[in-house]
């Protein structure tokens, strides 16, 4: 025989408290059994309601329980990784500068330690406009702090550029055409006046808005730094006072059995490097306070006898102003520490273009023997997977990431 429970109906004909049914379920049972003051609840209707919303509370605290312990769980593994970050590499442990750019993510690298700031220089011409953004946002992403570019093109085709860019604050665009916008002190036996001028009004320059380093690169070279994420970090390190200039070396990039140009980065479009003598040849980044400007800039900036000149081992050089060859050269080729990627034929048909058609930044006709740009870097000592420069590119700025499934390279 069922059992039954017989509700206690208060004198309004609700069911009061002392009935025995739980608070929960009294406003549920009063419609049915206290109208008329007949009816009675079934008890294990009632039984079977209060059990089965018990398991429905039990399920919902087991749910936030487990979950719960997934939180507990991956708090505690990135409080190791973090422990584990600072014992390896405490340099490295500082909040992720991120920079928005129209809804993405443009710049995810850390936060430099030192408050140093240090520009870029570059003088571009004609074919080099449409590899500007690229190599901007790569060197602006590993901490450089602003950029002087002089544009060598006859309409100033780069009055308008950069304004887009998150860091239009930091670039200067100055219109450059040789003894036409800028007067060019000529030196003799000085092949590149124009880009020694051009740099050279970029350490005046740098020195009246009181920046600590000042760098000459091309649109076709990339820094490769290997310890470091900053530039402003890795000179601090690296060239401390009396050091008033370091240098890179090149590694030499060639066309990667690429035939045409395609709107792709270059460093995505040509991961191979060859053997090659000109790895010998050096770039440099100077403080410009140190830098002689009675002389002229080959590769490297001429600095006071006050002040030296190392690489990235260490190594201090003696080269004194006006000794070009010695300016050009560091036979050692360090390349632990870091290098200067140079992109230098790209395509069969950029290297057409660029040695037979245009004329160089310092007026000069470029050579055109006819040889093609596998001739001109033969990978006779083998080709050398190296995407390291993209690799940089992708992870610095993460928009990039957008061309790695592009599978035409050209």
């Amino acid at each position: 025989m069922r059992a039954s429970i017989t509700p206690v109906c208060d004198t309004d004909g609700s069911i009061g408290t002392d009935s025995g049914i739980p608070s929960n379920l009294r406003k549920e049972a009063q419609f049915n059994e206290c109208r008329d003051g007949s009816q009675r609840l079934d008890g294990d209707t009632i039984l079977l309601e209060i059990k089965r919303r018990n398991q429905q509370q039990q399920r919902l605290n087991i749910g936030r329980v487990a979950c719960l312990r997934k939180h507990i769980i991956f708090l505690v593994a990135m409080l190791l990784n973090l422990f584990a970050t600072m014992a390896v590499s405490p340099k490295l442990l500082r909040l992720s500068d991120y920079q928005q750019y129209e809804g993405r993510l443009l710049f995810s690298h850390p936060k430099p330690h030192s408050n140093k700031t240090a520009t870029l220089c570059a003088v571009v011409k004609d074919q080099q406009l449409k590899y500007i953004d690229e190599w901007a946002d790569y060197h602006m992403a590993l901490g450089f702090t602003g950029m002087r570019i002089y544009d060598n093109t006859d309409d100033f085709a780069l009055k308008d550029w950069g304004k887009d860019k998150p860091y239009s604050d930091q670039i200067k665009l100055i219109h450059f055409l040789p003894d036409v916008t800028h007067n060019i002190t000529r030196f003799p036996g000085c092949k590149s006046e124009a880009q020694s001028a051009a740099y050279m009004d970029c350490v005046k320059a740098s020195i009246k808005q009181n920046v600590n380093w000042v760098a000459g690169f091309d649109m076709d070279e990339f820094l490769v730094l290997r310890n470091s994420t900053s530039i402003v970090d890795f000179l601090d390190e690296y060239c401390k006072f009396p050091c008033g200039q370091i240098s890179f070396n090149w590694l030499i990039f060639g066309s990667s059995n690429r035939n045409r140009y395609v709107p792709v980065p270059v460093t995505k479009r040509f991961p191979y490097r060859v053997k090659s003598n000109l790895e010998s040849i050096v770039k440099g980044i100077a403080d410009p306070r140190a830098v002689d400007q009675s002389s002229y800039w080959v590769h490297t900036f001429p600095l006071k006898a006050s002040r030296q000149w190392k690489d990235t081992s260490g190594r201090i050089f003696n080269a004194k102003p006006g000794e070009r060859w010695k300016m050009l050269i560091n036979s050692a080729k360090p390349q632990d520490v870091a290098v200067l990627h140079h992109y230098k034929t790209l395509s069969e048909e950029e290297w057409h273009y660029k040695n037979c058609i245009r004329k160089g930044v310092n007026g000069n006709d470029m050579r055109c023997g006819g040889k093609k740009a596998s001739e001109e870097l033969p990978a006779s000592g083998g080709m050398i997977y190296d995407d390291t420069a993209w690799q940089i590119l992708r992870d610095l700025v993460p928009s990039y990431r957008m061309y790695d499934s592009v599978e035409d390279l050209g």
